[in-house]
């Protein structure tokens, strides 16, 4: 396209002739990235259900968000959803999700993303990790309303810091088990269509296979007592 048609400078449309994706970049540099065309706009089907999900997500979750249309990923590892977490106008860290490249190397579909932290610190000193603690709780879901429940139970039960894992990712039940079986819990949370409708979960003692259905109402401090 000609540079006046377009809206982008020379440099851009010259650019974009040996690397589209770097030409992208400039664009956003020359702050004219309004000119390109919107992403969401060059989604696949799969790719669009993906990006709804991951919007009802940040909403169920009363999560702060803002679309970015000048975040771009290069190459072919980071191909998907893109992200940076922002503290004021300073960016803290950056990452995109890889599940295509993750099928490469499991078996089963694994959600997976990765992100790059800037860390500034003035000491210099390497703070030791923490060592990895077995979780106390796992949760499942049955059916898309029990999934859709789970997102503001889990953001419940990560602000109460109660050690629980789940793959929002999964929707087979057999998958979902036998990544509780690797991680080896020792409570189980089920939730399927039933208990999302009556706002309720079931409540597994894996050890026992004790079951307790208890109200979502009360859930977190009912956990923090087998905590």
């Amino acid at each position: 396209l000609p540079e006046e048609s377009s809206g982008l400078s020379g440099e851009c449309l010259s650019c974009a002739k040996r690397d589209v994706f770097e030409a992208a970049e400039l664009a956003s540099q020359q702050l004219c990235a309004t000119e390109l065309p919107a992403p969401t706009d060059q989604l696949s089907d799969a790719s669009r259900k993906r990006f709804e999900e991951l919007l009802e997500f940040l909403e169920m979750t009363e999560t702060p968000y803002e679309l970015a249309r000048e975040l771009i990923s290069r190459g072919n590892v980071w191909s998907e959803t893109c992200f940076e977490l922002l503290v004021g106008e300073k960016q803290i860290a950056w990452g995109s999700r890889y599940n295509d490249l993750a099928k490469i190397f499991f078996k089963t579909p694994l959600s997976s993303s990765g992100a790059i932290l800037r860390i500034n610190g003035g000491s210099g000193k390497v703070t030791q990790p923490r060592k990895e603690t077995r979780p106390r709780f796992a949760f499942v879901h049955i059916g898309t309303e029990a999934k859709q429940a789970s997102f503001a139970l889990a953001e419940e039960l990560r602000q109460a810091r109660l050690p629980l894992i789940q793959n929002v990712g999964l929707e087979s039940l057999t998958e979902q088990m036998h990544l509780v079986e690797k991680a080896n819990p020792p409570y189980l949370i089920i939730m399927g269509r039933k208990e999302a409708l009556e706002h309720s979960a079931v409540l597994r003692n894996r050890e026992t296979q004790q079951e307790t259905t208890l109200s979502i109402d009360g859930l977190v401090d009912r956990l923090k007592t087998v905590a």
